[in-house]
């Protein structure tokens, strides 16, 4: 009976202490990190351009990793913005990448709420 006892509370201290080590991380991606990711992007966008060198294979990934982060926020953000006709999904990347590059001083902040600060200001909606 001690012994199973023994085990719950040392579940409980373990499991409890994955609950913790979560809380204090502040974000799955900073903004740090998308930067990086930005900077592929540009490389892989230069390359279909023809106006720079291939890509590395890392680079191609890192690039399709920002387009589909960017694109995951802004489906989760279509309700609060605004905008008139179809958008192209270039356009969301190069306001998200501009957005990162003009404001380095929020890089440690979430990814994601970086991304949504740069759609609310591109698409902003009508004040009531």
């Amino acid at each position: 009976m001690r012994r199973k006892a023994c085990v719950v509370v040392l579940a409980i201290i373990l499991i409890g202490g994955l609950g913790l080590a979560e809380k204090a991380s502040a974000a799955f991606i900073s903004g740090y990190d998308l930067v990086k990711l930005y900077d592929s992007y540009e490389q892989q966008a230069n390359y279909l351009l023809k106006n720079g060198p291939k890509p590395a294979a890392l680079e191609i990934s890192n690039a399709y990793k920002f387009a589909g982060y960017v694109l995951g926020v802004f489906d989760i953000a279509e309700s609060l913005l605004c905008f008139e006709g179809k958008y192209e999904s270039e356009r969301i990347y190069r306001i998200s990448g501009y957005y990162l590059k003009s404001h380095p001083s929020e890089w440690d902040q979430a990814g994601s709420g970086l991304i949504m600060k740069a759609l609310m200001e591109a698409f902003p909606c009508p004040k009531k």
